[in-house]
């Protein structure tokens, strides 16, 4: 079942600014979707771990022109190191894939956490 991130973003306003005095609709969307592709970002990585994968893959979406995706496409994490880091930014549409090359990984002191 899927329920759109505007449902959630309702459910926050009405919540948090009941007079719709500080944010436009548009900020509760946004910050609607961005959590809720936290929450699915952290449980895929969970998934991953009960499967010991051992390492991810960052995937950029091939539109991104933004500084603070662009330079980590497709580099290799450590699992326990990836927590935390995607979304990097609201609206962020980088994901995680199960990696099992030999790649090195990122060390984790070079790794921006969004």
């Amino acid at each position: 079942m899927h329920i759109a991130p505007e449902v959630y973003s309702e459910a926050l306003q009405e919540q948090l600014d009941p007079e719709q005095e500080h944010f436009s609709d548009y900020m509760w969307d946004r910050i609607a979707r961005t959590e809720s592709a936290a929450y699915v970002t952290e449980g895929r990585l969970d998934a991953y771990d009960s499967m010991q994968i051992p390492m991810v893959r960052r995937i950029v979406a091939s539109d991104a022109t933004d500084e603070l995706c662009a330079p980590y496409a497709n580099v290799v994490y450590k699992l326990e190191d990836a927590y935390d880091v995607i979304p990097s930014h609201p609206q962020c549409r980088c994901a995680w894939s199960p990696y099992f090359g030999t790649e090195e990984t990122i060390d984790a002191m070079d790794i921006p956490i969004g």
